[in-house]
């Protein structure tokens, strides 16, 4: 009679390097000890970067949460994270920065989510002005909010050495004008509910490229963008 074939043991490991894969994980499949990737996390982590069981992984669910473990298992078109423990430091910026571009032509938007989420934003509200060039209907702003979901999903998901955590916290919402600028009556509506109109300097920016230097200038002003890393020295800088 053969002997029963008992399941792989894991072996608890200490905290993976910096540079280990990051994969975004639903709030609601992120337990206590085991998170289940799906839909393009999956499909990056098992067919782009070709990961197997045992390999380092950190998770994190987008809420403040980010965990380190391993790949344990494949099931069908998911992927069983065991979860070791949280990782020692976060990635998420000590500023509450929320940017809120007015929606530009094309696909400028999409960059401008892209940088800002790489840059710590933590949420981005897109609107539409008077000027704005873009126009979006009902039904093609519901598939541009998803397509913008999955792109700042991915932008999270990038090695995040500019942002780290400090001990001060402050909240920032940065409203940005469409190509035209704002016009009278929304700066003074704006200042009506607190806002304070400043200029970006001398030079004319495209609306994408003034969204992207607002949140860089919030990060260093308030945030944690001219600070040093732990660990790295200042030669590397």
């Amino acid at each position: 009679m053969a002997a029963p074939k008992t399941a792989p043991r894991l072996v608890a490991k200490s905290a993976p390097r910096a540079a280990a894969a990051r994969f975004y994980v639903d709030p609601d499949r992120l337990g206590a000890d085991r998170a289940i990737l799906t839909g393009s996390a999956y499909h990056h982590l098992r067919n782009v970067r070709r990961m197997k069981p045992g390999d380092d992984i950190v998770v994190f669910d987008g809420a403040g949460r980010e965990g380190y473990g391993v790949v344990e298992s494949f099931q069908g078109d998911t992927c069983v994270v065991r979860v070791l423990g949280d990782t020692a430091a976060t990635t998420e910026s000590s500023l509450d920065l929320t940017l809120a571009p007015c929606l530009a032509k094309g696909k400028k938007t999409d960059l401008v989510i892209e940088k800002a989420i790489e840059l710590g934003v933590a949420r981005i509200c897109v609107v539409i002005s008077e000027r704005s060039v873009g126009r979006l209907s009902e039904e093609a702003g519901l598939h541009r909010v998803e397509r913008w979901r999955r792109i700042a999903i991915s932008a999270s998901e990038q090695p995040a050495t500019l942002r780290q955590r400090y001990p001060d916290t402050r909240k920032v919402v940065a409203i940005v004008g469409p190509e035209g600028g704002l016009t009278r009556e929304e700066i003074q509506l704006a200042r009506e509910h607190g806002f304070h109109d400043v200029g970006l300097g001398p030079r004319v920016l495209r609306a994408e490229t003034a969204a992207i230097v607002a949140a860089a200038v919030c990060q260093h002003l308030w945030g944690d963008l001219g600070r040093r890393a732990p660990g790295v020295p200042r030669s590397a800088l």
